[in-house]
């Protein structure tokens, strides 16, 4: 369609890198669900969340469709990845559906 071409064409004029999020105070308390998960970016982000940053659309599919029977899909979707400043305070934080958006997924 002529709005997937669009978007594609406006995906390949994107940056590498994203431009630096500001810091946005967030008081979020920790889950008690106990699939929900959360992982510093800068030591541990999931495989799915590595995938969509780096638009490997192909791969974080085949991770889907690879771990859905044994739930490691179901978790890493719900994995909340961070990142955190020198000082401690959270910078970001963000589910792979975030990532999604960000980094412009297909449709």
């Amino acid at each position: 369609s002529a709005l997937a071409a669009g978007l594609q064409k406006d995906v390949k004029h994107m940056p590498a890198q994203p431009p630096p999020s500001p810091v946005v105070p967030v008081a979020v308390p920790p889950s008690t669900d106990p699939i929900m998960a959360e992982v510093d970016y800068d030591l541990n982000a999931t495989a799915l969340y590595k995938h969509i940053e780096g638009r490997r659309w192909d791969d974080a599919m085949k991770f889907i469709e690879d771990n859905t029977d044994n739930g490691r899909a179901e978790r890493a979707a719900a994995t909340w990845v961070i990142r955190k400043e020198k000082n401690g305070k959270l910078r970001w934080r963000l589910l792979p559906i975030h990532g999604c958006i960000m980094f412009g997924g297909p449709l």
